[in-house]
């Protein structure tokens, strides 16, 4: 198995033939483990998971993050505030985000957003 610290990119999806592998990543694993993590991409992920992560990308040094989450609705949700604190993060150079269109509209762009 490669050591936590020297991973520098992982992907996890919940598609249909990978179902699972986010709320299984979580139980056997701490995000905050991977100090040198810089691309993270997230898949259908669930709104409470996907949380978890952004608690992570806060205080990580993420270069590039990718969140799909067309599968779920999470308007009216902490996690849009979340996601917008996430954004701001300095370290951030690249974002692949892919959200229904009403939670755009709910959604506020950071004011100091440098992407």
């Amino acid at each position: 198995m490669i050591p936590f610290e020297q991973v520098v990119s992982l992907t996890l999806s919940d598609k249909d033939k990978t179902h699972g592998q986010i709320q299984l990543f979580i139980s056997l694993f701490d995000i905050n483990q991977f100090l040198r993590l810089r691309s993270l991409k997230l898949i259908r992920i669930e709104s409470n998971h996907l949380k978890i992560f952004l608690d992570y990308t806060i205080h990580s040094s993420l270069i590039s993050l990718s969140i799909d989450s067309q599968t779920l609705n999470i308007g009216k949700n902490p996690v849009l505030t979340l996601l917008s604190s996430t954004i701001e993060h300095y370290t951030l150079q690249k974002l692949d985000l892919n959200i229904w269109p009403k939670n755009m509209k709910e959604f506020q762009w950071p004011v100091n957003c440098t992407i």
